[in-house]
């Protein structure tokens, strides 16, 4: 009787063939799709998720015009300030004057609340033409009082966002990617408006 013996380094496996004629051919080491089909993951800034006092929240940040008409959309992380998308809303949407023509793409005043009251902000309204009514931060010594008058008309955009709040799906996030979430709330304010 003829004895073998041998030794298998611990950890290695025996070489396999592969190829069609080897039954196991399609059992790879990873089982999960090549690197070249995984898509990438998204960050939870990139999809508007932040951290608040109340767990993951977004902002949504809307521009309207005199009647409480919304034509410009924006989300942002819960804990991100307020006054970083001022310039992009501001850049967006044009209104009807309900003349002949084009639309504007200024309008003659913006009222907004005191997150919006930054210096740098305020002067880029006035180049542009445009009234500032925003209020001074307690903590500003300078500054241009506001018109308490005009500064009233802020309560449209609060009624907006008191209506849209009745979505229940726009109240509670529950959609992943901040894309399908803008679509929700534009979708609301479109039957707002109605």
């Amino acid at each position: 009787m003829a004895a073998s013996l041998g030794s298998i380094a611990a950890g290695s496996r025996p070489q396999r063939r592969s190829g069609v004629g080897n039954p196991l051919h399609r059992q790879h080491d990873c089982p999960r799709a090549p690197t070249c089909c995984r898509s990438k993951k998204s960050t939870a800034a990139a999809e508007a998720l932040g951290h608040s006092r109340g767990g993951l929240t977004t902002k949504i940040h809307a521009r309207v015009d005199g009647q409480g008409r919304p034509f410009t959309f924006g989300l942002t992380p819960g804990q991100q300030h307020d006054a970083t998308m001022a310039e992009t809303l501001m850049q967006q949407g044009a209104i009807r004057s309900g003349k002949r023509g084009h639309p504007r793409g200024r309008p003659q005043r913006l009222v907004a609340d005191k997150a919006y009251g930054s210096r740098q902000f305020k002067q880029s309204l006035r180049r542009r033409s445009i009234q500032p009514v925003i209020p001074r931060k307690r903590n500003q010594k300078r500054g241009r009082p506001h018109n308490a008058r005009l500064y009233r008309e802020r309560n449209s955009i609060e009624r907006f966002f008191g209506r849209l709040k009745h979505f229940r799906a726009v109240a509670t996030r529950y959609d992943k990617r901040a894309s399908t979430y803008l679509a929700t709330v534009m979708l609301a304010s479109i039957v707002l408006c109605l």
